[in-house]
């Protein structure tokens, strides 16, 4: 079966790591990164967020018939960032709208989320400088909303991957075999 398999987390949580070692283990990956919503008010940023989901929804399903004709569609982010970095960030109320797009385009069977957390000491003191932010308190409020938003997600199919160890990461490959036997499972 052809998969989605969307990647959430926050800054410096492993994702670009495990899609690189993901893409080296899976047949046929399409990789996309998703970008933070786009518009002035709330409806504008609704729009176009159900319009990135439609397009890349219709990519997905134009290659399927195409030779290139992928097996994994890999989301880097969707709506779990938004709702995080929206809420937070951006003031926005992306708790009105993102809820809705997760119940348009990832309900299916072949969808899964994976999360990947850490604590928030630990990701901080590993930041590169490109983070929402390098604040102790409000790392924490990003993780205490990642939890919540995946928590409320009704995705079928979601797994948290705890990253770290306290004092490192956790090794690349005993989070891809998590993660393998997840999406195998």
């Amino acid at each position: 079966m052809k998969k989605l398999i969307v990647i959430e987390g926050m800054d410096r949580s492993g994702k670009d790591t495990l899609i690189q070692s993901l893409i080296r283990t899976l047949p046929n990956c399409l990789v996309t990164h998703w970008g933070s919503a786009k518009g002035s008010t709330d409806a504008e940023k609704k729009a176009n967020q159900q319009q990135f989901f439609a397009d890349q929804m219709e990519t997905w399903q134009y290659l399927q018939s195409s030779p290139i004709d992928p097996q994994h569609l890999i989301w880097n982010r969707a709506h779990l960032g938004e709702y995080v970095y929206g809420t937070i960030y951006r003031d926005t109320q992306p708790d009105t709208w993102v809820p809705q797009l997760e119940e348009e385009y990832l309900m299916g069977d072949n969808v899964y989320m994976i999360y990947l957390c850490g604590t928030p000491e630990f990701l901080l003191r590993n930041d590169d400088g490109e983070s929402f932010t390098v604040d102790i308190a409000q790392k924490t409020q990003e993780a205490n909303a990642f939890l919540e938003a995946f928590q409320k997600s009704r995705v079928n199919r979601k797994l948290l991957v705890v990253v770290d160890t306290v004092t490192d990461y956790r090794p690349k490959a005993e989070i891809l075999d998590q993660v393998l036997r997840f999406i195998n499972s």
